[in-house]
């Protein structure tokens, strides 16, 4: 009987080493990178703006603005080391993740007792004021919900020996 014909192409695809299937990881590094860089961007904006002409905003002090611009720039950061982490494989990522997601926490309670009343006060209509609010509370929900799902995530078995964290 006669063997049907195989390029040798075919043969050298099969000896190359195989890419790796765990690609989630790198494509949630990926996205959360581009997420970090662009929000740095814009906070490094937002502190530029306080520390040049900002005496009192919205009845709050320059201090206080300065502590929220300083905590929104610390998140931007720990998200990007998160990603780099997401991206390279580092046993570190959970100690990154969890940092994170304590400082993100720290920064929405901090906007959400001290800098969005004083906005939503400040705001011309009843619909501004709602608008800032509901902002609010939605980018607090996608950042907690993006630091949380990784992390459980990250739990999983193949995840954990792929990290080298079990």
């Amino acid at each position: 009987m006669e063997q049907p014909y195989q390029s040798p192409e075919a043969e050298i695809i099969h000896q190359a080493p195989q890419p790796s299937r765990r690609t989630a990881p790198t494509v949630w590094g990926i996205i959360f990178m581009i997420l970090a860089v662009l929000g740095f961007l814009a906070s490094i904006m937002g502190f530029l703006a306080i520390m040049t002409d900002s005496d009192n905003v919205f009845g709050l002090s320059r201090s206080t603005l300065v502590v929220d611009s300083s905590l929104s720039l610390s998140c931007k950061i720990l998200l990007f080391l998160f990603s780099l982490a997401l991206i390279i494989r580092a046993r570190w990522v959970l100690i990154v993740g969890y940092i994170g997601l304590a400082l993100s926490v720290t920064d929405s309670v901090f906007k959400g007792i001290v800098v969005i009343p004083a906005q939503a006060s400040a705001a011309f209509s009843d619909a501004q004021a709602i608008g800032t609010y509901v902002g609010f509370y939605f980018l607090a929900a996608i950042s907690l919900a993006m630091y949380l799902g990784l992390l459980l995530y990250l739990r999983g078995s193949e995840l954990q020996k792929e990290f080298g964290l079990s």
